[in-house]
């Protein structure tokens, strides 16, 4: 193996999270893998005050990160794309910049890759940071989706995995699909992993990342917004209220729907 090759490309869609990115960086700088053998793809999705400089003083450290810039506000999906272009890895590692992944991340599903060979696609689950009562709830969330496993589990469609939090993909299948649908803003992950599931197996491992995320009344507010309308939720309370009052039957009914399609793997009509 040449000392440069890199194995992993970790790809970090990033907006507007200042410093807590670097958490999620040292996280996976830590990994039991070697650092020459993967590299790490910030993409910031023009943030108010772009994290470069925070990316450039980690540099200084670790030295495999790279830094991308979209032009504009492009969502998640074009953001992760675009981190894939930039890519050399073999393998394309997906997480978010405000989770903490585990030591053995890396190495756990690189080992996964060699014993199944027709798996194309293995993925875990993210777990809130806090144990406060809304972190319950999105664990009692989880636990009504079963997208949580004990072991590891291989199959098509029917399997719960993909998100984007805490996923890994052959990079050359990644590609033959085209990657994230960049029309979508919400759940492009579980569809990408439907599509390539029609074709592919996939997998789900009971490898966890933390969600550092703080786990409050706005973001409770935030969740239930977007996840009911598709959309952004605005960043006043006061206007999350509103909206979440004006809409209430509608956002009650849309988020039941979208546990039924997650859980049953079927696409939205």
């Amino acid at each position: 193996m040449k000392k440069d090759r890199k194995i992993v490309s970790v790809i970090i869609p990033t907006h507007n999270r200042g410093e807590k990115i670097k958490e999620t960086i040292k996280s996976i700088e830590e990994n039991n893998f070697p650092r020459n053998n993967f590299e790490i793809i910030v993409v910031d999705d023009f943030s108010e005050k772009s994290p470069e400089n925070i990316i450039k003083k980690l540099n200084t450290v670790y030295k495999n990160i790279i830094f991308l810039r979209n032009y504009k506000n492009l969502g998640p999906s074009t953001t992760r794309n675009n981190g894939v272009k930039n890519s050399k890895g073999e393998f394309l590692f997906f997480t978010d910049d405000d989770c903490i992944v585990p030591k053995n991340w890396i190495k756990e599903y690189l080992n996964f890759f060699e014993k199944n060979p027709e798996v194309v696609l293995v993925g875990g689950c993210a777990k809130p940071s806090s144990d406060n009562l809304i972190a319950q709830i999105e664990n009692i969330k989880d636990a009504i989706l079963k997208i949580r496993v004990k072991n590891p589990k291989v199959g098509n469609s029917e399997i719960n995995t993909g998100f984007t939090g805490n996923v890994a993909y052959r990079k050359k299948v990644f590609e033959e699909f085209g990657g994230f649908d960049k029309k979508l803003r919400r759940q492009e992950d579980v569809e990408l992993k439907n599509r390539v599931a029609q074709k592919y197996f996939v997998a789900a491992f009971p490898l966890l990342v933390l969600h550092n995320h703080n786990f409050n009344f706005d973001y409770l507010l935030s969740r239930i917004v977007k996840e009911g309308l598709n959309s952004e939720a605005p960043k006043e309370r006061k206007d999350k209220i509103f909206l979440l009052l004006k809409n209430l039957s509608f956002l009650v009914s849309n988020v039941i729907k979208k546990i039924i399609l997650y859980r049953t793997g079927r696409k939205e009509s």
